[in-house]
């Protein structure tokens, strides 16, 4: 039987696999666990799409065919386009400037002759390539990355940008164009329904099983990224009202004038680190008794998965995916409230047993439901009911409107 040509178009995974520095987010780190794990069943050649100049040649990596795409790239935000990014998402504030309409041009989609196409997230790069596929015939899968690709800011002809850049209405279209849109959760799957009249599949994300590494737990630990999403300044608030609890950041330099503020302003008791391997992270997290999340929103951060295999408890501001840290046990939410995020970080630091009793049972929940042979079945089984049907062919409704 032939195998099934399927592009990811994930550019982000290719600084993650290539020799460039390891920073990545997450679901960069599920787009490779899910390739990794299609490519070892045999039955599927993979192509990956990577941004880079014309010159660059076609190359294999971990046997992934790499095609360049020299027309589009990652944006750079500044802190007052992400401040205003928030408030957007916060209050709905509108843009009065418009970018040009992007284009479906799809060079190197083209090139990668795929029978389907794989993104991840929603915005205007997720948008061209919806639009695409559809023009050619392609079916792809949209699989979402936080709660922020279903929000409910995104309507047909609305102006304005989301905290990342990319056009309201733009996002809309890449969610009504895609063949077929993955949730992480069960929310997401009810908000894609009751904003978009989709009707979307529940793909949660994978971990393969491993054991949890052995070591002294002394820190408490916070990974994400440099930008108003994450939220830096808030670990930082709430390290200053700690004093005596080490502290270990894990920032990823999305946005250079905010990595740089928080590091200006961070006390003592905290350390920070610009980027970590997978081996790195599974380290920091075995030495902590607990991870600290701050950020505004989420979807289902890998970052649970990680603290799960290692057996540490998570303290969340507000990131509770489908109630999963209070449903398990492995850990808590404090519903947006710092009075309630900080004395719940005191006390993991203070009591060895109530780290390793939650830290077993978010553990247990993670092995439970984040399966990682069980959940490449499910797209296994999507992947190929596509290839059967070959749905995706029509006029992009971004176009017919």
């Amino acid at each position: 039987m032939a195998q099934l040509n399927v592009c990811f178009a994930v550019p982000g995974v290719y600084p993650f696999i290539s020799e460039s520095p390891k920073c990545y987010g997450g679901s960069e780190l599920r787009a490779l666990r899910l390739m990794r794990a299609l490519r070892d069943k045999g039955s599927y050649a993979l192509s990956l799409i990577a941004f880079g100049r014309k010159d660059e040649r076609q190359t294999e990596i971990e046997n992934f065919t790499i095609f360049w795409d020299p027309t589009r790239g990652p944006k750079s935000v500044s802190v007052v386009e992400s401040i205003r990014g928030l408030l957007r998402r916060l209050f709905v504030w509108p843009v009065t400037t418009e970018p040009p309409p992007s284009k479906a041009d799809g060079e190197a989609w083209s090139q990668a002759k795929a029978d389907l196409y794989v993104t991840f997230g929603v915005g205007d790069y997720s948008a061209d390539l919806a639009a695409w596929c559809r023009l050619n015939s392609k079916p792809l899968v949209l699989i979402l990355g936080s709660d922020l690709d279903v929000s409910e800011g995104y309507q047909p002809h609305r102006p304005g940008l989301n905290v990342y850049g990319s056009r309201l209405d733009r996002c809309y279209y890449a969610l009504a164009d895609a063949t077929v849109v993955a949730a992480q959760t069960h929310r997401q799957l009810e908000l894609l329904s009751s904003r978009f009249g989709r009707e979307g599949v529940l793909l949660p994300n994978p971990i393969p099983a491993q054991p949890k590494l052995d070591r002294a737990r002394r820190h408490a630990l916070w990974i994400g990224k440099s930008d108003m999403v994450k939220r830096p300044d808030l670990m930082i608030a709430v390290a200053q009202r700690l004093p005596h609890v080490s502290f270990i950041m894990v920032m990823n330099i999305a946005n250079r004038e905010i990595f740089h503020t928080t590091h200006s302003q961070k006390p003592a008791n905290v350390k920070i680190i610009a980027q970590a391997s997978p081996e790195g992270i599974a380290e920091l997290l075995a030495g902590a008794f607990c991870l600290v999340n701050t950020s505004e929103l989420e979807g289902f951060p890998n970052t649970f998965l990680d603290a799960g295999i290692q057996a540490t408890p998570v303290a969340s501001l507000r990131a509770d995916p489908d109630d999963m840290l209070v449903r398990s046990g492995g850990g808590c939410c404090a519903h947006g409230k710092l009075d309630e995020l900080i004395p719940a970080i005191r006390e993991y630091g203070a009591d060895e047993n109530l780290v390793r009793n939650a830290g077993e049972k978010l553990r247990t929940w993670i092995l439970r439901h984040h399966d990682e042979g069980r959940i490449v079945a499910m797209l296994d089984e999507l992947l190929a009911s596509l290839a059967v049907t070959k749905e995706g062919k029509g006029t992009p409704r971004q176009i017919m409107t």
